[in-house]
């Protein structure tokens, strides 16, 4: 009898722990980020955004590159680039400055 309740209790403390370190992993990947995926997002919806805006340049086009560059002192045209690829990590001043030349809060700038 003794043996058997033994028994039983690594038993149940194998489930147990079996059960916790599985459901932990779970949750694990649940919260994970995957931030190649996101910066690619957030550059696809910069993209869509500059798109918005027509250039003053061509008729009938939208804003380039170099253009939306030239409303900012603070972006370059290889930045925008970089960030529309999803090939940076842009910083927070960066973040701001591109908000402020799409005319858009940082809000929208992030609700991709």
């Amino acid at each position: 009898m003794l043996f058997e309740a033994n028994i039983n209790k690594i038993i149940y403390s194998t489930l147990y722990v079996t059960k916790k370190f599985l459901f932990n992993k779970e949750i694990y990947k649940m919260n994970k980020i995957d931030f190649e995926i996101e910066k690619e997002k957030l550059g696809k919806h910069v993209l869509k955004l500059r798109k918005k805006i027509k250039s003053t340049e061509y008729n009938n086009r939208s804003i380039s590159q170099q253009e939306l560059s030239d409303r900012s002192e603070y972006l370059s045209k290889k930045t925008i680039g970089e960030i529309e690829r999803g090939e940076t990590n842009p910083s927070f001043e960066t973040l701001l400055a591109l908000s402020k030349v799409l005319n858009v809060s940082l809000r929208d700038l992030f609700n991709y």
